[in-house]
């Protein structure tokens, strides 16, 4: 049987740490250049969108121009602020 001393145990713990700090090291430096690279995408497609624009807009439909026109004449002409008074029967039902 093999017989692992204290001086071993000390030094595998130590290779241990270092190699968990070098890779946790990596890590963070691997995510911080991507948030950069992402952030710099992300202001590279803000700047073509305020500079140029979203982009073109299909035209609306004629039919529904007419309807959404004629759907704002009906509630323009309702609302002229007259209050409606609804009221009841005896049995407390709308008249």
């Amino acid at each position: 049987m093999v017989e692992v001393t204290s001086m071993q145990i000390a030094v595998f713990i130590a290779l241990q740490t270092g190699f968990f700090v070098w890779g946790f090291r990596t890590a963070i430096s691997i995510i911080q250049t991507s948030i950069l690279d992402l952030d710099a995408r992300i202001a590279e497609v803000l700047k073509g969108i305020v500079e140029g624009g979203i982009g073109d807009f299909e035209p609306p439909n004629p039919l529904v121009t007419l309807l959404t026109q004629a759907i704002a004449k009906n509630m323009g002409s309702e609302s002229s602020g007259a209050v409606k008074e609804i009221t009841k029967d005896k049995l407390g039902r709308f008249k």
